[in-house]
């Protein structure tokens, strides 16, 4: 498997943190392994799709082979943020990885509506999503 690349800005060895952030959105990203674990906390619309997009990056840094978007803290989701997912799963399909997502209740419903969370595999939480794809304990360094 080729994998998908993500971009490494941080390191935090807890993957699906418990507690969400009012307002502005927090991405925070978790090497597992070969797997990679973006989450999400606050609101993503457009003008904070951005911060979204640096998570997990256009020019890559390690190799991936499942990539698990967090949204459980999400607050709320704009169009932009299901344009990206929609993007990153292509992405995904190309470099023969997984995408798995953990949808808030809003994400869930608009998944539901356009019939994605057929094609997109959809967990109700993030260690669900974590057992699922196979991904090891937390890399250090």
């Amino acid at each position: 498997m080729a994998g998908l690349d993500v971009a490494m800005p941080e390191h935090n060895p807890h993957p699906c943190p418990v507690q969400a952030d009012s307002g502005a959105l927090s991405a925070t990203v978790v090497r597992l392994g070969t797997c990679c674990v973006v989450t999400l906390a606050g609101d993503v619309d457009m003008a904070t799709v951005g911060r979204f997009h640096s998570a997990v990056g256009d020019e890559p840094t390690g190799p991936t082979d499942a990539l698990i978007v967090d949204f459980s803290l999400v607050t709320f989701c704009g169009c932009s943020a299901v344009s990206y997912l929609l993007q990153l799963a292509e992405r995904a399909r190309a470099r023969h990885a997984r995408l798995a997502v953990v949808p808030c209740r809003h994400l869930n419903r608009v998944l539901e509506i356009v019939g994605l969370e057929r094609t997109m595999p959809t967990y109700e939480t993030c260690t669900e999503a974590i057992a699922d794809t196979g991904c090891a304990e937390p890399r250090v360094g």
